[in-house]
C-alpha cells in the first residue's frame, strides 16, 4: 500500500458521522462510558477533548491541521527509538488493524492489543497498561 493509501485509512474505516458522537462515546469501549461501571468508580471521565481544554494549552492551528503535518509510513520506518503501540480492541480512533500497519512499519515496536478497551487503555485497564509499559519501560 503506499502512504497516502494507510494514512486514509482510518478515514475510510469511520462512518462520516463518527466526529459528531460524543467524545466519551469515541474515546471508550462500550459499557465504560456514562454513570455506571468505572465512570462512576473512579470518579467520572475526563475525555481527552475536556483534559486538552482544561488545561489551557493551545496548540497553534498549523498543529492540529493534518495537512500541515503528514505522517508517511516512511518517516515511521525511520524510528529508531524502541516503539510500544497500544490499542484496545474496541479502539475507534485508532483501531487494532490500523495500530498493527503502523507497528509493523517502525523497527523494534512492540503492538499489544488490550481486547475490552477502547481508545483510553490506559484508563479503562490502568494495571494492564502500567504493568505493559513500566515492563517496556525496564527492558528499554
Amino acid at each position: 500500500m503506499q502512504d497516502r493509501e494507510i494514512l486514509n485509512l482510518e478515514k475510510r474505516i469511520r462512518p462520516p458521522q463518527f466526529d459528531e458522537l460524543p467524545p466519551e462515546v469515541r474515546e471508550l469501549s462500550p459499557g465504560q462510558g456514562g454513570e455506571s461501571g468505572r465512570d462512576a468508580e473512579m470518579g467520572g471521565y475526563r475525555t481527552t477533548e475536556s483534559a486538552v481544554a482544561a488545561s489551557g494549552i493551545h496548540a497553534p492551528a498549523r498543529v492540529l491541521d493534518a495537512d500541515a503535518n503528514q505522517l508517511t509510513l516512511s518517516l515511521f520506518e525511520q524510528i529508531r527509538t524502541p516503539a510500544l503501540l497500544l490499542t484496545g480492541g474496541a479502539d475507534m480512533m485508532a483501531p487494532p488493524a490500523l495500530m498493527k500497519i503502523l507497528a509493523s512499519h517502525i523497527p523494534n515496536a512492540e503492538f499489544l492489543v488490550v481486547p475490552n478497551a477502547g481508545h483510553s487503555v490506559y484508563w479503562e485497564e490502568p494495571e494492564l497498561f502500567n504493568g505493559t509499559v513500566l515492563n517496556f519501560i525496564r527492558k528499554h
